[in-house]
């Protein structure tokens, strides 16, 4: 379902986008014009496929549904938009190879460009092949291409971010590739060692592109040594890490990166903290470097999920649901 928002007239009709199968997984964005591309998968658990499938809304309304990939994994973070409408799309995908019992994973990308539409689906990743006799059903630690992210910047590059899994019970790997308007996808290349990437790639007002990850490692007595950092691209220095959060005994997790006014940064993540879990920011200046800690929620029991964007003015938004022992109530906060 979908319901579009007028500033002058409110919230709209909403509309059935897909009635095919089982939705989920929807995402959105919206560029200036008020045009907006929205994606889910249509889910078929008979056969362990999910369908990427796309609508665009313009003045006109909603177009039909179309279909970008009949057969790929649950994509994460997988739609990106910039301001002229140039949209970008990632799933991870496995192909059946004839005759075969192998399997071919790959990260695959389209790309919307208004007045061109949508581009075939493209591989950005490195080939990884399984043989086995069962067939793709999701695995977890099994050779194969894993939580894919994409982002947008404003002139309509591109920068895309997965796992690759080489070999069974080996580590994740994390990959990248990068869109350029004049030369297309580049070569795959590894950004290694950093764990599993959370949240969105995000870019700032240079065009530089963040993204952040947290990494725990059981200690004795069931306490962790938590660590959480951050990875900074441009096209000039290629990557930069830095370790922002040492929380040792704090189990950290979902931890997220944005990208506010004059190179300012905000980073977000949860903690277990005695009983409860906990939502924590540390703001960035490029004056005065990384803030300690600071607190965001009640206090009043365990926040489960959050989401955060800034305003046109840089102000962080931070929305969370927060059970209290009774209710799950949902939260926000202004951070100026």
């Amino acid at each position: 379902m979908a319901a579009p928002y007028d500033t002058a007239t409110g919230w709209g009709t909403a509309t059935v986008l897909d009635s095919s199968g089982l939705g989920i997984d929807p995402d959105v964005t919206l560029d200036d014009s008020g045009n907006a591309c929205a994606i889910w998968n249509r889910y078929d658990a008979l056969n362990y496929k999910n369908t990427v499938m796309v609508a665009r809304y313009t003045s006109n309304g909603w177009d039909s549904p179309q279909m970008l990939q009949p057969e790929a994994s649950t994509p994460v973070q997988p739609i990106s938009g910039n301001n002229s409408g140039m949209t970008a799309v990632i799933w991870n995908q496995v192909t059946p190879i004839t005759g075969l019992f192998m399997h071919k994973y790959n990260t695959y990308v389209s790309l919307f460009e208004p007045g061109a539409g949508w581009k075939d689906p493209q591989p950005v990743g490195n080939d990884i092949y399984e043989m086995n006799n069962i067939g793709y059903i999701n695995p977890e630690s099994t050779p194969g291409h894993y939580n894919p992210r994409i982002s947008v910047d404003k002139q309509g590059n591109a920068l895309a971010l997965w796992s690759e899994v080489y070999s069974e019970g080996d580590k994740y790997h994390t990959a990248f590739n990068r869109y350029d308007t004049e030369k297309g996808w580049g070569t795959p290349q590894l950004l290694d060692n950093i764990g599993i990437p959370s949240g969105k790639i995000v870019f700032d007002d240079s065009g530089s592109a963040f993204i952040s990850w947290t990494y725990n490692v059981e200690q004795l007595n069931n306490r962790y040594l938590s660590t959480t950092s951050f990875a900074k691209y441009d096209k000039a220095n290629g990557w930069i890490t830095e370790n922002v959060l040492n929380k040792y005994p704090y189990y950290c997790f979902n931890s997220s990166i944005i990208a506010g006014k004059n190179g300012s940064l905000h980073l977000i993540w949860m903690q277990y903290g005695g009983n409860d879990s906990q939502l924590w920011m540390n703001k960035y200046s490029p004056v005065s470097g990384w803030s300690s800690g600071e607190r965001l929620d009640s206090k009043t029991g365990n926040v489960d999920e959050y989401i955060i964007t800034l305003d046109v003015e840089g102000q962080a938004i931070i929305i969370w649901t927060q059970y209290s022992g009774v209710h799950r109530n949902i939260w926000a906060k202004l951070i100026r």
